[in-house]
């Protein structure tokens, strides 16, 4: 839990797990002193904080050992708590935990609600970080209806032309994975919200997407009751105040929405509608959202071959620079401009040749235009106005001009490159955002990225049954640990399990216990490239398998790692000594051993 969102504090975790605050302090204690969480109390003008737990050097021990890493490897170093304590993102990250915690407590007081699943900020950007980095992903249970939502946390600090850029992310989203899924921005002040609203309204009716928001603070308000209001088009009317009840039957105070809104003169007012019909909070977004996408694409049926290498990151515009051209690509851009493309790529990490190569067939077609001269004055291969190439014309590339002219292929893709950098594609974290810096236009960024995709090879595309044992497995994501478990009906998966049942979804039988999964097919060869949904084995020999994990594209694995904890993705662990192997189920098909 400490180790998926990283810092909770008392009150956070007895929402969580314990039917009182005091039990909860009771055992806090107790795990303190063994050192299996460490704490801390941040300053505060007046009063005292509540104690702020973390994941303390004992429990970070105990978790690499059941995983088969060292603590570097799972993230923790002996400076953990005071980078989160001294984090200038600290209290984002508790005003999301917080919000969260309050929905997963419901379940306490009201028996089939609550948050069945949970993914940290980190996680889901494991899932979808060349389109999405929401703040958390999770699933609202509220009686036999769930809602699946992104939440974005907005503190205040991010100009609104940020905020608008990031739909255009999730649009892509929606389209990849044909679902959609609720989007809720909370923010902290009546007037953001507004602002918000003001701002949203046209671009998130446009990308057709479903979006609400609030202001309302969750420290005193349930984030449950009717406080959510959609920016929906065509929405039916809001029903009387005196009509409207939280979920606990009491009637809300003040509901911060369109209806105290001063109007804008020169912006159309957002549309008005109600997202508390019946005191739910799962009312009119839950109609359209698709429940159990778990990590991406989860709600489908089987897609065309390249569509699931999309949502595998196979296909996706945030690979690595060194990602394979398509034949699309090695058709369409010429020698020059790819190999400037991929070398440019490289000074800027986490940013993909193919983003660069997709702005230049936007812009002049890999510098075939005939004029490369724009209406708005901007010039070249890359449509660089003179005064924006220069604050990112040095230093001069290899091959480039002296003084650098935008004019020059080399100086100008790698200057587009140095302009994404510094707009938010470092590390793949922000792209959309960079793009759109580079051209404001929503429909320019998903053309970019949506050219980006065709140009990047799908070098290993996995089997249909590769794609459906994956997608198996990303949805159960979240789910608990339980040794022998065979799935939901047992309470959870143990790691076999998880792969056993992975593959069956996919037509394809395996051995119940590790051991024999790991002799069931033959081993594939040292240096093989992995592919999704070939099955990683590790333990001390190859007659002593203890673990199984299945291989998800881009260097990561989901597998049920021990007791106590959930079904999760992270690193491969391949190069380690307990590593014995991989094999590769989907090859053989149906058949093979019971």
């Amino acid at each position: 839990m400490l180790h998926e969102h990283r810092v909770l504090t008392t009150h956070q975790i007895a929402r969580l797990a314990y039917t009182s605050l005091r039990s909860a302090q009771r055992r806090l204690r107790t795990l303190h002193q063994h050192a299996v969480l460490d704490s801390f109390r941040p300053l505060t003008a007046t009063g005292s904080a509540p104690e702020h737990y973390t994941l303390g050097p004992t429990g970070a021990a105990l978790l690499a050992a059941h995983a088969g890493l060292d603590t570097s490897a799972l993230g923790w170093r002996p400076t953990h708590t005071g980078h989160i304590a001294y984090s200038p993102s600290l209290g984002h990250d508790l005003g999301v935990n917080d919000l969260l915690t309050h929905l997963a407590a419901h379940a306490h007081t009201t028996p089939n609600t609550g948050l069945p699943l949970w993914l940290s900020e980190r996680s889901a950007a494991r899932c979808w970080g060349d389109l999405i980095r929401p703040d958390a992903y999770a699933h609202y249970r509220d009686g036999d209806p769930v809602l699946p939502f992104f939440l974005e946390y907005d503190t205040g600090s991010q100009p609104l032309a940020r905020v608008e850029a990031k739909l255009v992310g999730y649009a892509a989203f929606t389209s990849a994975t044909n679902t959609r899924p609720a989007l809720l921005i909370h923010t902290r002040t009546q007037s953001r919200d507004q602002a918000l609203r003001y701002r949203l309204a046209d671009p998130a009716r446009d990308l057709k997407l479903n979006v609400a928001t609030s202001s309302a603070d969750f420290t005193t308000t349930a984030p449950w009751g009717p406080w959510w209001t959609p920016l929906q088009p065509g929405a039916p009317p809001r029903c009387p105040r005196r009509s409207r009840r939280s979920m606990d039957g009491t009637k809300p105070g003040f509901r911060p929405g369109p209806d105290r809104r001063r109007h804008h003169p020169h912006r159309p007012r957002a549309p008005t509608s109600s997202y508390a019909s019946e005191g739910r909070i799962v009312s009119s977004l839950l109609t359209k959202a698709v429940g159990g996408i778990g990590c991406v694409v989860l709600a489908l049926p089987v897609l065309a071959a390249l569509t699931i290498a999309a949502a595998f990151g196979g296909a996706s515009a945030n690979n690595t620079a060194s990602a394979v051209p398509s034949r699309q690509a090695i058709n369409d851009i010429p020698p020059r401009m790819l190999a400037l493309y991929q070398s440019a790529a490289l000074a800027c990490t986490g940013l993909s040749w193919t983003v660069l190569a997709a702005i230049g067939k936007i812009e002049t077609d890999h510098a075939r235009h005939p004029t490369m001269v724009s209406t708005a004055g901007a010039v070249g291969p890359m449509q660089f106005l003179p005064s924006t190439f220069q604050t990112y014309a040095h230093p001069v590339p290899p091959g480039g001009k002296n003084p650098p002219t935008p004019w020059d292929p080399a100086d100008a893709v790698y200057a587009a490159a140095r302009m994404l950098c510094a707009n938010g594609a470092r590390g793949g974290k922000n792209l959309q955002v960079a793009v759109f810096a580079y051209n404001h236009s929503h429909s320019y960024v998903s053309e970019v990225l949506t050219t980006a995709r065709r140009y990047g090879a799908v070098t290993s595309l996995p089997t249909t049954a590769a794609a459906k044992a994956v997608a198996f497995t990303r949805a159960q994501l979240g789910t608990p640990y339980i040794w022998g478990g065979n799935g939901p009906s047992d309470g959870g998966f143990d790691c076999s399990g998880l792969t056993q049942a992975a593959y069956r979804a996919a037509g394809i039988p395996l051995p119940r216990v590790v051991q024999a999964q790991y002799n069931a097919d033959p081993r594939l060869p040292k240096g093989t490239q992995l592919i999704p949904g070939d099955l990683l084995f590790y333990g001390t020999s190859p007659r002593h398998i203890t673990h199984v994990a299945l291989y998800t594209g881009g260097g990561e694995a989901i597998d049920a790692p021990h007791p106590g904890a959930v079904v999760r993705q992270g690193p491969a662990r391949t190069h380690t000594p307990a590593f014995q192997g991989a094999t590769r189920p989907a090859t053989r098909g149906g058949g093979g051993p019971r």
